[in-house]
């Protein structure tokens, strides 16, 4: 699985997220996201959009919307560490989902290996489906 982030600090940004909105059909699928909400909220929140591939095929578009912080348990107790909290912590994000194909169409190993997948980009943040 090929996750691919787009990058808001980019001239392309903008043209990006038209494409998604043409290939999800923007006008006629009311599951996506306003446009403005996507060109201008979503990065100032800390929230990414992500193409994902399988190879050469395009599985579908992710729009990671922060949720916060999630507490790393202790190793040895697996519950959350009284120590120094900022290093025990890493980002949460809730993945909103769109395939672009029937290949892409969510299924449980398409989802774990999404979450697999986002979770390496992102550096360890937790990723909820």
């Amino acid at each position: 699985m090929d996750a691919h982030l787009l990058d808001p600090t980019s001239s392309a940004w903008g043209s990006g997220i038209d494409q998604i909105n043409q290939r999800l059909q923007a006008g006629a699928n009311p599951t996506l996201l306003p446009n403005q909400f996507l060109q201008v909220v979503l990065p100032k929140l800390g929230g990414e959009i992500v193409w994902l591939r399988e190879g050469h095929q395009e599985l579908g578009v992710g729009f990671l919307l922060p949720r916060g912080y999630a507490t790393i348990p202790d190793a040895h107790s697996g519950q959350p560490t009284n120590g120094d909290a900022a290093s025990h912590r890493r980002r949460a994000y809730t993945l909103r989902y769109h395939p672009l194909n029937d290949a892409g169409h969510p299924t449980p190993k398409l989802a774990h290996e999404l979450v697999q997948s986002l979770a390496a980009l992102l550096q360890g943040a937790e990723v909820h489906f």
